[in-house]
């Protein structure tokens, strides 16, 4: 067998997975996300990295919830392990940043 000619591969039907993003998600929508998805500038105000998936249920590392209403985005982190911290950041390349409306942490 001469696989390593092979021009390319092919994803079987039925074995894609159809999430999407921070940044598309509609007014209503809401999921879960890692909680590296979301960063802080040096004022403190918080940011997505709306290229981050939003997953419909938790599971893994997949532990921050976020939700879009009519006002912006919405983050409980109340599920995020205790150790987890968030970057600071003023410019991150690539990212499509999506500023936070409220956060609700661990100590609140």
């Amino acid at each position: 067998m001469d696989f390593l000619h092979t021009a390319g591969g092919i994803l079987p039907p039925g074995l894609s997975k159809t999430d999407h993003s921070i940044s598309t998600m509609r007014v209503g929508e809401s999921g879960y996300t890692v909680p590296w998805a979301m960063y802080h500038k040096k004022d403190r105000s918080l940011w997505l990295n709306g290229n981050y998936t939003i997953s419909p249920r938790p599971g893994g590392t997949v532990t921050m919830f976020v939700s879009r209403g009519e006002n912006g985005w919405d983050v409980v982190a109340n599920k995020v392990p205790k150790d987890s911290t968030w970057e600071e950041a003023e410019y991150v390349g690539g990212f499509v940043p999506v500023r936070v409306n409220t956060f609700q942490g661990r100590d609140q």
